[in-house]
């Protein structure tokens, strides 16, 4: 009989039986070819699995989508004194390839971004969905630095962070509680940047979604109304004409 696991498919996006179509085993002898992947997951110890003088195995496993047929591979290592301490288990660490997308950040249509901050923000978003929370978090920080200089604020109108974005939300109108709420992205990157400290990854997503809203408020939705602007007067002009 098959063996049969749920695995969220990207392609199908939900949890989905996936059938196993083959099975690689590596044995490693030094451990800087050992990895601590991502997920873990404890299994009952397989007595084919023989480490002799090796210091762990790495596993790779085919799963096939019984929706859609699409292929994913599963890298998993088990490192020798970490299987034996309990006998009759193992403890694998593991991850798929490619990443499993059920907990990733989806961009925003955010055309009409100035490029650099549109690249910026394609950035934070792929730095949290490959789990590098330091990088993500740094980025948050940037982009709000980057928004405040697209907008023409220098050292010169303020010097810190807190006091452009005082600046920013007085050019641009924006509600007081909404810029006292941008600032604490100062304090997201400075953690990041000099105690190597994120926030958990619920917090980083809400953000990143923060930042997506703040860039369609300055940019695409300005650009959006005045083009809906110019097209109804366009049309009434012409309307007029033919009346």
């Amino acid at each position: 009989m098959a063996r049969v696991k749920k695995i969220f498919c990207n392609v199908c996006k939900v949890e989905t039986n996936h059938e196993i179509d083959s099975v690689h085993y590596r044995y490693c002898k030094n451990d800087a070819d050992l990895k601590l992947l991502l997920f873990q997951e404890t299994t009952a110890y397989d007595e084919s699995l023989d480490f002799g003088d090796n210091l762990g195995v790495l596993k790779y496993e085919t799963w096939i989508c019984r929706g859609c047929d699409t292929v994913i591979l599963q890298e998993s290592c088990a490192i020798k004194y970490m299987a034996l301490q309990k006998h009759d288990k193992i403890i694998w660490f593991y991850d798929f390839y490619p990443f499993r997308e059920n907990d990733n950040v989806i961009t925003k249509d955010l055309g009409f971004t100035p490029a650099k901050l549109f690249s910026l923000y394609h950035e934070i978003a792929e730095s949290f969905n490959m789990e590098l929370p330091v990088l993500c978090s740094m980025g948050l920080r940037a982009m709000i630095e980057g928004v405040c200089k697209d907008k023409g604020i220098t050292d010169k109108d303020a010097y810190t962070l807190a006091g452009k974005i005082d600046e920013l939300a007085k050019r641009q109108q924006l509600p007081s509680a909404i810029a006292e709420n941008l600032k604490s992205y100062k304090f997201i990157g400075d953690s990041a940047a000099h105690y190597l400290e994120t926030p958990d990854r619920e917090s980083l997503k809400l953000g990143i979604d923060v930042i997506g809203d703040l860039l369609s408020y300055l940019y695409a939705l300005e650009y959006k109304s005045e083009y809906l602007n110019r097209r109804i007067s366009e049309n009434l002009n012409i309307k007029k004409k033919r009346e």
